[in-house]
């Protein structure tokens, strides 16, 4: 069943998976929809209805930790997704809606692929990967008590493997 990674019942561990084979496109479009608005949800780490620059930052820092472990470049990532925020999202770095997420991520879907179910594949691993980087970041919230002490707790000692029969 997985972890709960919010207080709200909305957002859950799962990426469930829909056979979207033979769907009507209407159907289709909602799954895209509902897809989109659980990628909104799993952005939003402090769960205020608003994405803010630090929540794309960190959850973006926790996927290129699960990508790269500690050799992640967090500063680069940390540079890319403030630009993209900046220029794609809010001019003025003010935190932006649901809406405007969903405009850009549509257009980023279209740009991708014009094909509606490579479309619905794509998104689906932004959910997968969204997903398993919100639970990179409570882990990250539980240990050190700071919603955005990733890349500081990248730096901290792993504690010893155990040994084989030990």
């Amino acid at each position: 069943v997985g972890r709960s990674i919010s207080e709200g019942p909305e957002i859950v561990t799962t990426v469930e998976v829909m056979d979207t084979a033979g769907l009507a496109q209407s159907q289709l479009e909602d799954y895209v929809e509902n897809l989109t608005l659980r990628l909104f949800q799993l952005h939003d780490l402090d769960s205020d209805g608003v994405l803010g620059e630090i929540e794309l930052v960190s959850l973006n820092q926790a996927i290129a930790f699960l990508h790269h472990g500690r050799t992640a470049d967090f500063n680069a990532v940390a540079a890319r997704f403030s630009k993209l925020f900046h220029s794609k999202l809010s001019p003025g770095g003010d935190p932006v809606p649901y809406a405007t997420f969903r405009r850009y991520i549509r257009k980023t879907l279209a740009d991708l692929d014009t094909d509606p179910e490579a479309q619905e594949m794509i998104i689906e691993q932004f959910v997968a990967e969204a997903t398993s980087g919100r639970l990179v970041c409570q882990e990250v919230k539980d240990l050190t008590g700071d919603d955005v002490a990733l890349e500081r707790s990248a730096s901290l000692p792993l504690p010893p493997h155990p040994r084989p029969g030990s």
